[in-house]
């Protein structure tokens, strides 16, 4: 290995590392990085022009340096920067979401607001100040959005007006609300002006959506089977894998056989039906799933699970209003670059005040308290929470900013499992299908995705799959319908978890007696989340057969 080499990968990953944090401010916020706090994305096309200028110059002087040339670390870093070039790329010259999508400048200004609001990681005038500057330009965002939503997709735009409405309350409601220890203030007066500015521009473009983009919003959402490819192969490092409805046949073999051994004179549907009446009311909801992590806490560390390399504890809150529309729950973790806040966030969303009394009921069954204990294991204990906080010791800079979807949601969903084959809860049944419910519902989702995008389902036939196959409520299951039209890869969780199985079998199988779950589980999160084959080559020695 030349040093030379590896001293000229150091100045090109630091540069790409920079040239991310400054393109994409309201990313670098939430990775803790607060240099640009008062700026926000450039919507311009000219500013995308010069984003693709400079990601394939990046992408020749990656190309010059030879990648067996670098130390393991380097060498894995080299194929993830490749990847995530090649994969930024697919929407920039290709794709274009923007041109179908209207929900993106909502995330932009919300996003950056939101992540100055959140956490404490500044005196609370100096992050209203960045709040301010990021305000003012919201109009300049909606503006560009305006002019370059030239192919919309129905379905996107009926989400993003619904997106776009309930997000004036986070304005009129939260935002203050995070700042009512500076008001009486002349940058609170301030503040109030500006962000009654974003109110007015926010209710000006739910009106231009409905009245004149819908009527026209004739464009199809799919992505189409190139992009899907393309996605996975530099998003994830594999092939277009067709094993979807293989692995939804065995999970529903599974949840059949579960459900017998707790009534076998009723159906499976019967059953799970039943067993989700057994849920928290909404007022409950959220007390209920902080008392839960404790316990899951203390079995991963009971059952040597993974290490847990931080006592903070995450603190379950309601969804944000801008995130309600496609999120059941999710996890909002402190950045790897956060040196100062440390609060971490378990989002429930709650029923929303205009539901009627039958789709209210449908939702809170989906947090039956079997189902919440998988989607907490998800969401935190050793899910999302414990991998993220692990992020903070990623080997390199590229790692804690560059990684996988279907890394950080396989590691996710298969700890879900993972749980289930450690015994928790063994003596009742009803955890076991809660979980395979969980997991029929992410088999439905590659499903979906895939054929949504690649082979004409629609939306309809997307409901009724996680209907019948999924056992969802059909609130629910349309929810996760409209999803997949703008979350074509959320394949990705069944993916991961497949992956990470095979790479865990693959390598007990290579150790023999000497293989340890535990720093199996702790060498993996070590690493980041970069795409598993990536992960399996550098703990394999080899890459094999990925599936």
């Amino acid at each position: 290995m030349s040093h030379s080499w590896n001293e000229r990968w150091d100045a090109l990953a630091d540069r790409m590392a920079n040239m991310t944090l400054e393109r994409y401010p309201e990313m670098a916020t939430y990775l803790g990085v607060h240099t640009y706090d008062h700026q926000v994305y450039d919507y311009s096309e000219p500013a995308r022009d010069a984003e693709i200028r400079a990601l394939y110059n990046l992408l020749r002087e990656i190309q010059s340096i030879p990648r067996e040339q670098l130390t393991p670390e380097r060498a894995m870093d080299h194929a993830l920067a490749e990847g995530e070039i090649r994969h930024r790329l697919i929407d920039l010259e290709s794709w274009r979401s923007w041109t179908h999508d209207p929900d993106t400048p909502n995330s932009i200004v919300v996003g950056g607001a939101f992540a100055l609001a959140k956490r404490s990681f500044a005196p609370p005038e100096e992050r209203l100040k960045a709040v301010i500057a990021r305000l003012k330009q919201a109009p300049t965002v909606f503006a560009h959005a305006r002019q370059q939503l030239t192919e919309p997709a129905r379905v996107p735009t009926e989400i993003a007006i619904q997106q776009v409405r309930a997000t004036v309350g986070f304005f009129e409601r939260s935002l203050p609300a995070a700042f009512r220890e500076v008001q009486h203030t002349a940058l609170w007066n301030e503040f109030e002006t500006v962000n009654r500015q974003v109110i007015d521009t926010y209710r000006a473009y739910a009106a231009w959506l409905e009245e004149e983009v819908l009527p026209r919003a004739e464009h199809p959402f799919a992505i189409g089977e190139r992009h899907y490819s393309l996605r996975l192969q530099w998003g994830e490092g594999v092939q277009l894998p067709l094993v979807g409805k293989a692995e939804l046949q065995r999970l529903q073999e599974e949840f059949t056989a579960t459900a017998a051994r707790i009534d076998p004179h009723r159906s499976p549907r019967e059953v799970f039906d039943d067993l989700a009446k057994d849920h928290p009311s909404a007022e409950e909801l959220i007390p209920f799933t902080q008392q839960m992590l404790e316990e899951l806490r203390q079995f991963c560390i009971d059952h040597e699970v993974v290490t847990i390399p931080s006592d903070v504890r995450c603190k379950v809150e309601e969804t944000p209003e801008f995130m309600r529309e496609l999120t059941f729950a999710s996890m909002d973790t402190p950045g790897p670059f956060e040196e100062v806040a440390t609060e971490a966030f378990y989002n429930v969303t709650l029923p929303a005040p205009d539901w009627s009394p039958e789709d209210i009921e449908g939702h809170l069954r989906a947090f039956n308290r079997y189902n919440l204990t998988a989607i907490s294991i998800h969401e935190a204990y050793p899910g999302h929470y414990v991998q993220f906080l692990w992020l903070k010791h990623a080997p390199t800079r590229l790692r804690k900013i560059f990684g996988s979807y279907s890394n950080a949601e396989g590691w996710a969903h298969y700890c879900e499992e993972l749980f289930m084959e450690l015994g928790y809860k063994a003596e009742d049944p009803r955890y076991r299908l809660a979980q395979l419910h969980e997991a029929l519902l992410r088999a439905c989702r590659y499903v979906a995705g895939f054929g949504m995008h690649t082979q004409g389902m629609s939306l309809e036939e997307a409901k009724q799959l996680f209907v019948e196959q999924g056992h969802m409520e059909p609130i629910n299951a349309e929810r996760e319908a409209k999803r997949g039209t703008v979350d074509p890869m959320y394949c990705n969780y069944t993916l991961g978890k497949l992956l990470l199985l095979k790479l865990r079998e693959d390598l007990r199988r290579k150790q023999g007696s000497a293989f340890s779950l535990r720093r199996f589980h702790d060498e993996y999160l070590r690493a980041g989340f970069p795409p598993i084959p990536l992960l399996r080559e550098q703990m394999l020695g080899e890459r094999g057969e990925v599936l």
